[in-house]
């Protein structure tokens, strides 16, 4: 055998230092690592959030001091537009298979509309080792996420819908801003003592226009009684929906239809460029209680307001509230379901969910929390929380048919307000174009 040359010896020396440095890896990994445990890989949980602003800037903040907190599970935040679910990306990747492992959606309705098109899946199985007691959170939040008595989601954040009023001119009219309208006979007074006109009968200033903001007509319904779809039956031209729907018609026919169309047509709601409530020129409105720190902050405190339950029909029932907000889905084909629900058991412990609600001017959603929030100190806040929890809270039914009906009956209700039909023709024919819709479907979910 000849002699090794100089690049033999080379290799030689090459190989006796990787294994030194392999030898020297291995004693240092077990002295890292207590005798007995293995050193395992975090279990990763892809999330879809929807927001890119301040509420998405604290999502991924909290999901990275979860991260640093524990070392089970990784979370790999995404920011997809909605979630994914209102342009169709969430149904997408379910169906090819790149299904996230947990989605934030920006609202409660979709239950029972992703529920039966096996884009999310029913979670019931998990909550118990998840750590998710379903009596933690208020009834309203969590009845919003239930589809043919399964669970489908967990609300992440609640908003309410209250009677926001502008109290120096109640004070001005001669009125007690400390005790606003609590039926809807009393709001429909105090409204035309508070409504002023111009020359040629122009309104100048409106008392309230009922169906504004997040008046809408689901709300109303629920205020006058009615459940427009339960337990597969649908009740769009009930008794209490159409009474719902004349109450708001009689505005039209009491100021004239042009007029309040032309008065109307400035508001920021329609595209104009003032808000009227801030401004004076609309004195009462149904909105949602993040609306308290838009008026308390970026008006500078120019508008001076209180805000109450909102109205009822009947005295003898509820006042109503109708409560919403985001929710946590888990989709079909997600490959860490427990883990991801772990995570949301840990962003929904009370200190933790207090903290993000009053950080975003939201109510929490788990009782305990929302009980201690810090913004209680505000009264207006204050009547927010206890309407979430009260009796007359409702909030959307679930079912494969939601998105269907609020539509029709959204536009019955518009073309009833607006005079196209009487209030009686345009609800029968939107329950006619249902109860033919839903029978082509197979029948109520």
């Amino acid at each position: 055998m000849g002699l090794r040359s100089f690049s033999d010896k080379t290799s030689a020396r090459t190989i006796l230092q990787k294994m030194m440095l392999c030898f020297g890896a291995v004693l240092l990994v077990s002295w890292l690592v207590p005798t007995g445990q293995i050193l395992e890989a975090k279990t990763v949980v892809t999330v879809w959030y929807p927001w890119q602003d301040f509420d998405g800037e604290l999502l991924v903040a909290r999901t990275k001091e979860f991260n640093q907190l524990q070392n089970e599970i990784e979370i790999k935040p995404v920011y997809v537009e909605g979630g994914g679910i209102p342009n169709g990306k969430l149904a997408i990747a379910v169906a090819t298979g790149k299904a996230p492992d947990l989605v934030l959606y920006w609202g409660s309705e979709q239950a029972g509309s992703l529920g039966a098109a096996n884009v999310i899946q029913p979670i019931d199985r998990w909550l118990k080792e998840a750590g998710i007691d379903p009596s933690d959170y208020f009834p309203a939040a969590w009845r919003a996420n239930m589809y043919q008595g399964k669970v489908y989601g967990i609300p992440e954040m609640l908003n309410v819908n209250l009677l926001f009023y502008n109290d120096r001119l109640f004070d001005e009219a001669g009125l007690d801003s400390t005790k606003p309208p609590s039926t809807i006979a009393e709001i429909d007074e105090v409204a035309y003592k508070l409504t002023q006109f111009g020359g040629d009968r122009k309104l100048t200033r409106m008392g309230w226009v009922p169906w504004s903001w997040q008046g809408h007509e689901f709300f109303w319904s629920w205020a006058f009684g009615a459940n427009i779809y339960q337990n597969g039956k649908l009740a769009v031209n009930s008794p209490q929906v159409l009474a719902a729907l004349r109450w708001q018609a009689n505005y039209m026919n009491r100021y004239g239809l042009a007029n309040v169309e032309s008065f109307l047509s400035g508001d920021a709601e329609n595209g104009g460029n003032v808000d009227y409530f801030a401004d004076g020129r609309l004195v009462m409105r149904i909105d949602g209680e993040w609306k308290i720190r838009f008026y308390l902050q970026e008006t500078q405190g120019k508008v001076s307001f209180a805000v109450a339950p909102a109205p009822t029909a009947d005295p003898s029932r509820p006042r109503p509230a109708w409560v919403f907000g985001n929710t946590w889905y888990v989709p079909f084909g997600a490959k860490q379901p427990l883990a991801a629900l772990k995570f949301v058991a840990w962003f929904n412990q009370a200190e933790l969910s207090r903290d993000v609600a009053d950080k975003v001017w939201n109510i929490s959603p788990v009782i305990k929390a929302a009980q201690s929030q810090k913004l209680l100190s505000d009264r207006r806040f204050r009547v927010a929380i206890q309407q979430v929890g009260s009796p007359g809270a409702g909030t959307n039914f679930t079912s494969k048919y939601l998105a269907r009906i609020q539509q029709e009956v959204h536009d019955a209700f518009w073309n009833g307000i607006h005079q196209k039909d009487t209030p009686e023709n345009v609800l029968n024919k939107a329950q006619q174009v249902l109860e033919a819709f839903i029978a082509s479907q197979g029948g109520p979910d």
